[in-house]
């Protein structure tokens, strides 16, 4: 059980620091996302846009598949 113990632990630790690197750069796509914003709207690189869009108003750290959600909430 100890061990068991010890793997969840490095495991939730593994998940908690790319959960901060998530975080980390998401925090800089959002500020470059609204520099774009207050920038004239002329010089918008209509790509760009919505590729920070969607940065910017994702919500997972990592893809839901990758998600240590145990079997007995799942069903």
């Amino acid at each position: 059980m100890a061990v068991s113990m010890l793997e969840g632990l490095k495991q939730d630790n593994a998940a908690l620091q790319e959960s901060i690197g998530f975080a980390k750069g998401k925090d800089t796509r959002i500020q470059n996302f609204l520099k774009m914003l207050r920038s004239p709207g002329e010089s918008w690189d209509t790509l760009a846009f919505y590729k920070s869009v969607r940065e910017v108003f994702t919500i997972f750290p990592f893809p839901p598949q990758k998600a240590l959600i145990p079997k007995e909430i799942l069903g």
